[in-house]
């Protein structure tokens, strides 16, 4: 994989100063308006990856132990059979979310995530974005919402599912 551009949003030990997340990572739309602490806290365990195209940005099969908030270009979500060519089930673009099915341990991924063009996302640690749920319940609740479907294992569904983010 060949990561053009890497940025850390907060600092990683505890050994340092707290760090809020930047005006971009707080202004992403599926974290618009969620509670402050919340943000902070994903923002100390994310990293804004830019993939050139082609580029995968996990496989099927892999540990699914991150969550991706896309802010330029587009994912393929793309099923592969071996010996085959991939086949493309879907795609996620700008101000959509891909994760897991699940963040508990052990989720694995249903399908690859390709760069069709350069792409920028922000990575988030799925065990983080589990701990902050479980401490802001509320605004985990509502983060949920607002990504929805795209956190299922079918990779065909899309968009909000014909909902409304709070």
């Amino acid at each position: 994989m060949t990561v053009v551009n890497e940025v850390w949003y907060g600092v990683v030990t505890n050994s340092e100063p707290l760090a809020a997340p930047s005006k971009e990572f707080s202004g992403h739309p599926q974290l618009k308006g969620l509670d402050r602490r919340f943000l902070e806290a994903l923002g100390r365990a994310s990293v804004e990856v830019t993939y050139d195209p082609g580029n995968r940005l996990f496989r099927q099969g892999e540990a699914a132990d991150r969550f991706f908030l896309v802010t330029k270009g587009r994912v393929a979500l793309e099923l592969t059979d071996p010996g085959a060519h991939p086949t493309q089930v879907g795609t996620v673009g700008p101000g959509e979310a891909l994760g897991p099915p699940s963040t508990v341990d052990g989720s694995r991924w249903q399908y690859d995530g390709r760069a069709l063009e350069t792409t920028e996302v922000t990575v988030i640690d799925a065990r983080a974005l589990d701990a902050a749920m479980e401490t802001w319940p509320t605004a985990g609740f509502r983060f949920l919402r607002r990504v929805g479907p795209k956190t299922s294992d079918d990779p065909s569904v899309r968009g909000d599912g014909g909902r409304q983010g709070p």
